[in-house]
Order: structure tokens, then C-alpha cells, then sequence
């Protein structure tokens, strides 16, 4: 990555390429390069979605979404004040997504299947 002004190209924290994949409404997508960040397979994520209830493709990117937020908390700690408010972005997505990892589960449940797998 260039910085104008800059001579040297910059490199990407992970935490910023992260940052890079989220849409504007708060949510990522449940996609391989993702996938690929959180050094998992797309097949394993996928295996929390066998119960899902909701919409199928809301609830791949609420998954995906704790995901991502789960990975902020572990591997961004010290830089919390740097995502704070894109994680409350993402935890609004999440808990209006209207999806639950199984019947009766809540949404909270998403957090914690994501806590487990990263």
C-alpha cells in the first residue's frame, strides 16, 4: 500500500486489512479470503451454520461478523480504541439480523460459536 507523500509503501496491520473487509452497514461477508484471515476453512465456519435459523444469507454474514469481532477481541486487544465503534457496528448488525445459531439460541450465541472457533 502507497501513502501519498510516503517513499516507502506501507504495510497492512492485519487489523487494518480486517478492517478493510467490513461493509458499511457493520456486517462482513462469510467468503474465503476471510476465511483465509482467521486461518480457518470456509467448510469449518460453515459447520455452525447446519442449524441457523433465519435467513440464510443474513445468517452466514452475522456469523461472519462475530467472527470478525472475536478476532478483534483476541488478536487487537491493546488497539480496542482503534475498532470499538466498528465492533458496536458490527454487534448491532448481528443482534438485528433477526438469525440465531439454532432455535432458541439468541443472537448472542453467534459471539460465542465465533469466541470458540477463533
Amino acid at each position: 500500500m502507497r501513502i501519498p507523500g510516503c517513499s516507502r509503501p506501507q504495510a497492512l496491520r492485519p487489523l487494518d486489512l480486517l478492517v478493510s473487509l467490513q461493509r458499511a452497514d457493520g456486517s462482513w461477508d462469510l467468503t474465503a479470503e476471510l476465511a483465509r484471515f482467521l486461518s480457518l476453512t470456509l467448510r469449518r465456519i460453515e459447520k455452525e451454520l447446519r442449524h441457523a435459523t433465519g435467513d440464510r444469507d443474513t445468517a452466514r454474514r452475522a456469523l461472519a461478523t462475530a467472527l470478525a469481532v472475536a478476532w478483534l477481541e483476541r488478536h487487537a486487544a491493546a488497539d480496542r480504541g482503534e475498532w470499538n465503534l466498528l465492533a458496536g457496528k458490527a454487534e448491532s448488525f448481528v443482534s438485528a439480523s433477526g438469525t440465531e445459531p439454532a432455535a432458541g439460541q439468541g443472537w448472542h450465541a453467534w459471539i460465542d460459536a465465533a469466541r470458540r472457533l477463533v
